[in-house]
């Protein structure tokens, strides 16, 4: 086993001395080594596997079932707040918006916040099917099953198809033309490196003129730092009716 492997770094003399092993047909042999892969392993390449256990545990946290702030109702939201969360909810066809019934509890905040967004997404500078390619790849890159929820319905309003769906979690380099390909590049390294390459921000401003180009990080930033806050706040996916 990993945790016995590395807990004993001496190596395999070390780990069965004093132990038994399991011979032909079941007997039990006592003080003979056992061969092992794990048990061959140097104590560095075994510290490196204990660390890269702890990194997928850190990452992959499974499931958030408890949120940290619950959705709200009238009195923690405020009537503006509760009216716009109720109507988003029956216009998406689901019991409860979350994101709006929790984010929503942030008063005058969220007004703000809802401003902001709207100024890019639905109602920005890039076309629609672009602003749809975004959303849909930073939520892919950043595991958030929330927005991808939502933006598979939104992105087929705005022309995207299934298959182009599938494409866009592909990445740049799913079969796309310069322009697709340029967007989802920059997306990428935007998200994963938080800038923009010299070469990738070249073929991004063949398609973007200076305006497009400060909305489209505008948005990347947007959906990036919106996804954070889902998953901190364990904001639940919603049930549709």
């Amino acid at each position: 086993d990993l945790v016995g492997a590395a807990a004993h770094p001496a190596g395999p003399d070390a780990r069965s001395r004093g132990r038994g092993d399991l011979g032909v047909g079941g007997h039990f042999r006592l003080g003979e080594p056992r061969s092992s892969p794990i048990a061959a392993l140097s104590s560095s390449t075994l510290v490196n596997v204990r660390v890269l256990f702890v990194i997928v545990a850190v990452v992959y946290r499974g499931p958030m079932s408890t949120p940290r702030v619950a959705p709200g109702g009238l009195r923690e939201l405020g009537p503006f707040n509760f009216v716009f969360a109720r109507g988003a909810a029956r216009v998406i066809g689901v019991e409860d918006a979350h994101i709006f019934s929790t984010l929503g509890r942030a008063k005058g905040l969220f007004r703000g916040w809802l401003h902001f967004s709207g100024r890019m997404m639905p109602f920005g500078s890039l076309p629609r099917k672009d602003t749809e390619m975004v959303i849909i790849r930073v939520a892919h890159l950043r595991g958030c099953e929330y927005e991808l929820d939502h933006h598979r319905r939104l992105g087929r309003r705005a022309g995207i198809t299934d298959a182009e769906f599938d494409r866009i979690l592909e990445g740049p380099d799913g079969g796309w033309g310069d322009r697709e390909r340029a967007i989802l590049r920059a997306v990428d390294e935007l998200v994963t490196g938080k800038d923009v390459s010299d070469i990738a921000w070249a073929a991004l401003s063949r398609h973007l003129d200076a305006r497009r180009l400060i909305e489209f990080t505008l948005l990347v930033g947007q959906y990036d730092s919106l996804a954070t806050t889902i998953h901190t706040l364990r904001i639940q996916r919603d049930r549709h009716v």
